[in-house]
């Protein structure tokens, strides 16, 4: 029923899966009128009863087991929610893992904890990988601590799901043409309930903070953001883009871009490529460092990077992703088993060859060597299982 009230898909697709939908369980939520937009207060029926911070992570904990039992692989708890207003907490009180914990205890000073803040503690403390995919400051040292601790990884922040990924790569495009980028002035409007939510002035503030922080040129002299809450186009987002660069001889160069799509479908894949990372990850032991760098890509602000802005730009980010699959995704990372042979998959079908010992190439243009393949039901190109194969992808 609510995807058919958010009017995201087409009307016949929603019809289809409604039935299925609406026997998922929806599992009450924690929730602080003091960080949420007051025009969410009305829609907030199904929240946790409960009054104090580790009351409330209790509540959170059971619900990750209970989910969990039907989980085979690595858990990632996604914060997908309406942008919360910065907490209130002081910065002392989560520097480190012990001041979070002893802060959260505190029945006083736990109540001013943001509900994001409160969901992260409770995966971190079920061994949950945690993704902060809304523009407020959940993240910090010690909710790392924490997390380093566990051995799951803590992710964010914010999602770079469309205007912000086209604009760091527009802004990557004109710095190799040899132009200086001065100036970025931008503004996006769409009328689904996130934009609803930034009506708040605190909500808009985190909103436009993270956006601002996320270009790391040099040469950046002011970039200006406007968001604005149109609700008849709903969840189809348009935003409108102006770049002036300081070309040869200090003139102008001026390129304005324009862009429509629906902001769900952008962001819904984000959720699933960190939720499959996070697994993939998990199985191969990469260290939580490692897992920032590589999927910093996903985000506006990636966390851990703020001094290294080198790793905001869009291509170094892929880069970063490359270099840990091929250290530890990779056949080489495994341990030998010449008896047994590499089987492919991608997406939700097997390929059609079953390569046996292929070697890495040396380029994802050359050529894979293997010893031998075998014919499997499926569809997808043996090229597609070459190229893998060639990434030691099993």
């Amino acid at each position: 029923d609510a995807l058919l009230s958010a009017r995201i898909l087409d009307h016949d697709l929603a019809s289809r899966v409604r039935e299925a939908l609406n026997e998922v369980e929806a599992m009450p939520g924690v929730w602080d009128p003091e960080y949420i937009g007051e025009t969410q207060h009305a829609s907030a029926t199904r929240v946790v009863e409960a009054s104090s911070a580790m009351a409330k992570i209790d509540h959170l904990r059971r619900d990750i087991r209970r989910f969990k039992r039907g989980v085979a692989g690595h858990t990632t708890v996604v914060w997908s929610a309406s942008v919360e207003a910065d907490s209130r907490l002081a910065a002392e009180a989560t520097a480190t893992a012990e001041a979070l914990l002893e802060t959260l205890a505190d029945e006083s000073a736990g109540r001013e904890a943001p509900p994001s803040l409160l969901y992260a503690v409770a995966a971190a403390l079920e061994n949950c990988s945690f993704v902060n995919g809304g523009s407020q400051d959940t993240l910090g040292p010690g909710l790392a601590e924490l997390f380093d601790r566990s051995g799951a990884y803590l992710l964010g922040t914010d999602f770079k799901a469309g205007q912000t990924k086209f604009k760091t790569c527009a802004a990557e495009y004109l710095e190799a043409l040899a132009l200086r980028v001065k100036v970025i002035a931008s503004s996006n409007h769409l009328g689904n309930n996130d934009m609803k939510n930034l009506l708040g002035a605190r909500q808009r503030r985190a909103k436009l903070r993270v956006k601002s922080d996320a270009l790391p040129q040099s040469s950046l002299e002011s970039h200006e953001v406007a968001v604005m809450y149109t609700p008849y186009i709903g969840d189809e987002k348009r935003d409108v883009v102006e770049y002036t660069s300081e070309a040869f001889l200090s003139q102008l160069h001026t390129m304005l871009t324009y862009t429509r799509c629906s902001d769900s479908v952008l962001c819904a894949p984000l959720i699933v490529d960190a939720c499959v990372w996070c697994d993939a990850f998990a199985r191969a032991r990469v260290p939580p460092a490692e897992a920032r760098a590589a999927l910093a890509y996903l985000f506006k602000v990636p966390y851990g990077s703020q001094k290294q802005k080198k790793h905001f730009f869009f291509f170094d980010q892929l880069g970063e992703l490359d270099r840990v699959c091929r250290r530890y995704l990779s056949s080489r990372s495994r341990p030998a088993s010449s008896s047994q042979p590499l089987v492919l998959c991608a997406g939700l079908a097997c390929l059609d060859l079953e390569l046996a010992s292929a070697r890495e190439p040396t380029s994802l243009e050359s050529i894979t060597p293997f010893r031998g393949a075998t014919e499997r039901a499926g569809g997808s190109a043996p090229q597609t299982a070459t190229a893998l194969a060639g990434l030691g992808l099993a």
